[in-house]
C-alpha cells in the first residue's frame, strides 16, 4: 500500500479525517474525490488537489483508495456505484498511527480506525466500517460491514452490531449486547438490552422510540 498513491473518495469532514489517518502513516495521498461538488473546482485541502469523478483520473488500477464518506447508507451506496470499476481489494483498511489495534483483531476491506481509537483482542471491524475518534471496540465484538462508531463511543466485549447501524458519540454498549441491523443509538446514550433491526434508542439506559 506504501508505494501506491491514494485516491480519498469523499471531500467533507470524514474525508479530511481519513486524509489525516494517511498522512500519519506516512501515506502519499494523490487527490481527494468530491463526486457531490461541494468543494469548487481546482479546490486543494493542504495542497492536496480535489478531482469531480474517476473519469478524471489515470492508471486506476494502480492506485488504492480510501471511501471517506461518513453516513452508513450513503458509503454503501457509493460502494455499490463503484463496485464495477474498482475491486474490494484496492481499499485497504487504514488506521491511524495513533490507533491501538490487537494484533489478534480483523479489519475488513475499506475500514477506517481514527486518532485515538481502539480495537480490541479478537474484535472484528467490518467492511467499509469506522471506528471513530477516541472511539473502543473491545474483545471479541463485531462491528459489521458499513456500520460506525461515532467518536468517544464505547462498546464492550462480545457485542455485536448488525449492518449499517450508528453508534452516537460517547455512547455505550454493555457486555454481549446484541444490536441489529440498520439501527441508531443516540449520543450518550447507555445499551444494556438488545435492539432489533432498524431500531431508534436513546437515553440511559436507553429505550426505543420511533423512527420519524
Amino acid at each position: 500500500m506504501a508505494d501506491r498513491p491514494l485516491v480519498i473518495i469523499g471531500a467533507r469532514g470524514h474525508g479530511k479525517s481519513v486524509a489525516e489517518a494517511a498522512l500519519s502513516l506516512g501515506l502519499f495521498i494523490e487527490c481527494f474525490i468530491d463526486e457531490i461538488n461541494e468543494i469548487a473546482p481546482e479546490a486543494t485541502w493542504h495542497g492536496i488537489p480535489v478531482r469531480h469523478s474517476l473519469e478524471e483520473l489515470t492508471g486506476v488500477e494502480t492506485k488504492t483508495f480510501a471511501l471517506a464518506i461518513g453516513d452508513n447508507h450513503e458509503r454503501e451506496s457509493a460502494f455499490s456505484r463503484l463496485s464495477s470499476d474498482l475491486s474490494e481489494d484496492q481499499f485497504p483498511p487504514i488506521v491511524h498511527s495513533s490507533a491501538s489495534v490487537s494484533n489478534s483483531s480483523r479489519l475488513g476491506y475499506g475500514a477506517h480506525i481514527l486518532q485515538g481509537a481502539v480495537v480490541g483482542a479478537d474484535a472484528h471491524v467490518g467492511k467499509f466500517a469506522i471506528v471513530n475518534t477516541n472511539a473502543s471496540l473491545d474483545h471479541d465484538s463485531h462491528l459489521a460491514d458499513f456500520s460506525s462508531l461515532n467518536p468517544g463511543a464505547v462498546v464492550a466485549g462480545g457485542v455485536h452490531i448488525g449492518e449499517r447501524s450508528t453508534v452516537g458519540m460517547n455512547a455505550s454498549i454493555a457486555a454481549g449486547v446484541y444490536v441489529g441491523m440498520n439501527v441508531t443509538v443516540g449520543a450518550n446514550s447507555f445499551v444494556r438490552t438488545a435492539l432489533p433491526d432498524g431500531a431508534m434508542a436513546y437515553g440511559i439506559p436507553a429505550s426505543l422510540h420511533q423512527n420519524e
